[in-house]
């Protein structure tokens, strides 16, 4: 009980101090104290959260210029999850992609946008987003500069927010959709493309026979329907009706007899090579003779006279002194 109660406090805590910041920083003026834009100052502060609140916009102003807004959504979203009781995991990963952005936003500004009579002599982007801009500026010029701030802007919002980066196409592409959708069909836009003109056609040339068949009402053959020696394919038709669905199978199929034939069946297989008879060749003169068959002659083995064997009676013996 006191971990909750002590959570519902810290909760509300941090949506007052956002909502502080937030009406601060959009109520800022220059003429407020503590800014160095103007001396003497008003009276009358026309901060929302007075002097209090000039003196934190001012100083927010002066470190980071408009790159509180960014500041304000993303803390904003986190402190809505928090109150909803919603885990926010890797929280010093978030926190610095939140500071990329406020830094590449600023610096955009003050890219796109010197000064305004609302911002500080310096000009917008406050000391940090003025002097990212001024280092790019020297090194990448304006077009290279706008190039790598858009780069840091992505990587700070993979950073803060990458599910929100992951699933925006998705999003966008659903709206999309949907208004596609709900809108009349008579609201829709119907482009056809314009139908391409058509150029004339050649002159038919017609000889004297192909006229003379034509008069008669007969149709003329083509030259190359008479040139080919081959048959033609027939065109292809495609079946358009339905298929006729076999039956079902059923548990007990029902067998049917069909009764033989009483006459002899014959089978006759052709020969694979059936040899040439030719009935007005002359007979052969004689008769072949076939010579037997001989059988294979060994040969004799070959003497090696390179192999001495030596007997036991061809051997000398050995003289072995006695033993002692």
């Amino acid at each position: 009980m006191e971990r909750n109660a002590s959570r519902s406090v810290l909760i509300f805590l941090a949506i007052a101090s956002w909502l502080f910041v937030a009406l601060a920083s959009i109520s800022y003026s220059p003429t407020d104290w503590p800014s160095h834009a103007v001396f003497p100052y008003d009276n009358d502060v026309s901060n929302l959260c007075g002097s209090a609140g000039a003196l934190v916009a001012y100083y927010i102003r002066y470190s980071i210029g408009p790159g509180i807004y960014p500041v304000l959504f993303f803390t904003g979203v986190f402190v809505f999850l928090l109150a909803t009781k919603n885990r926010i995991s890797d929280v010093w990963l978030r926190a610095t992609g939140i500071a990329v952005i406020a830094v590449a936003f600023a610096a955009i500004i003050h890219q796109l946008s010197g000064g305004s009579s609302r911002g500080l002599p310096e000009g917008n982007g406050g000391v940090i987003g003025i002097a990212s801009a001024h280092f790019l500026q020297a090194h990448f010029k304006t077009v290279g500069s706008l190039l790598v701030l858009s780069s840091c802007m992505l990587v700070g919002l993979i950073l803060a927010a990458d599910d929100l980066v992951m699933r925006a196409p998705g999003v966008i592409s659903g709206a999309i959709n949907s208004a596609r959708e709900r809108v009349p069909g008579q609201a829709k836009m119907r482009f056809k493309f314009p139908e391409m003109p058509k150029l004339p056609s050649m002159p038919r040339f017609v000889t004297r026979d192909l006229d003379g068949t034509a008069a008669l009402g007969t149709r003329p053959t083509s030259i190359a329907e008479d040139d080919e020696d081959g048959p033609f394919k027939p065109p292809v038709l495609l079946d358009t009706r339905p298929k006729k669905q076999p039956p079902p199978p059923t548990d007990n199929p029902q067998l049917r007899l069909v009764p033989a034939p009483d006459a002899d069946v014959e089978l006759d297989f052709p020969a694979d090579d059936a040899a040439h008879n030719d009935p007005n060749e002359l007979p052969p003169s004689e008769h072949a003779i076939i010579p037997e068959p001989t059988p294979p002659v060994q040969a004799a083995p070959e003497v090696r006279r390179d192999i001495v064997v030596r007997l036991p009676s061809q051997q000398k013996p050995k003289q072995i002194a006695p033993p002692p």
